[in-house]
């Protein structure tokens, strides 16, 4: 049964810290200090790897309007059904650093890249394109990061601390019996730890089916730290399980994340300098 090699990144997600003051004060850091190293600013992406980008999703004033035009009028309609002007912002500029991304690699402005969308939500180059380049997107606390890849499927979670609260009292719903068992073994100082990412794990592998958690998350099985990522059982049996490759991933501090990969890849992580 394959597991995942973890991208090398500090602090290993084993020694998360807990929750930060930020948090305890039911607020989000506002410059998030990334643990990744700057990317380079022209890539090239073969096929039998994977490059992982981490940005954050804020914006000076004199950025909101470049951004804004670089959006398609669905993507600026989505945007004005937020509530809250920060969830507006964050999904605005996410919006911008995938096509800006995607453009890159598609040698393209970013403002011409057009998307698709699968029957649950998953995005996807539109057929226009004629390109083999696949990606997922994850955003939380403040952070996004986005994987690209060629002629796989890829699938990214990335979740904050506090969601390990909500998570310990309904564990029921969304973990097996082995994957609470597991847990429950766990000291409790670390337990909320491993919780989440467990949690990022098997929504990564969901995200990477394009089904999102229209799938019962019980129907199928991950490790549990510190067990390495590695996903356990499926129901179409262990064909499926060795089809699939779990990467732990922490581009910042209090953030956590999994990486699900079709088929087994070199992976590359970095950051996005704004610069």
């Amino acid at each position: 049964m394959p597991a995942g090699v973890p991208v090398t990144l500090k602090p290993e997600p084993q020694s998360f810290p807990g929750i930060s003051p930020f948090y305890q004060a039911g607020l989000c850091t506002p410059w998030v200090a990334l643990t990744w190293p700057v990317g380079p600013r022209e890539v090239e992406l073969p096929a039998g790897e994977v490059h992982v980008w981490c940005a954050r999703l804020g914006a000076f004033p004199e950025q909101i309007q470049p951004c804004w035009q670089m959006l398609s009028s669905d993507e600026r309609a989505r945007a004005e059904r937020f509530r809250f002007s920060s969830d507006r912002l964050h999904f605005v500029v996410a919006r911008v650093m995938l096509r800006t991304l995607a453009g890159r690699y598609l040698g393209m402005p970013g403002s011409a890249v057009r998307f698709r969308y699968g029957p649950f939500g998953k995005p996807a180059l539109d057929d226009c394109h004629g390109s083999d380049l696949r990606f997922n997107v994850a955003h939380s606390g403040g952070l996004a990061v986005y994987a690209f890849t060629r002629l796989r499927e890829v699938g990214l979670d990335l979740e904050a601390e506090p969601l390990a609260r909500l998570l310990a009292g309904v564990s029921d719903s969304f973990f097996t019996a082995a994957e609470r068992q597991a847990l429950a073994a766990i000291a409790p100082e670390r337990r909320r730890l491993a919780t989440l990412v467990l949690w990022t794990r098997k929504e990564a592998y969901l995200k990477a089916l394009g089904c999102g958690l229209q799938q019962d998350l019980q129907s199928f099985e991950v490790s549990v730290p510190p067990l390495p990522p590695a996903l356990l059982r499926v129901p179409d049996g262990h064909a499926e399980e060795r089809r699939w490759f779990l990467y732990d991933l922490q581009p910042a501090r209090d953030l956590v994340g999994t990486l699900c990969v079709e088929n087994q890849a070199q992976v590359r992580a970095w950051s996005w300098s704004h610069a």
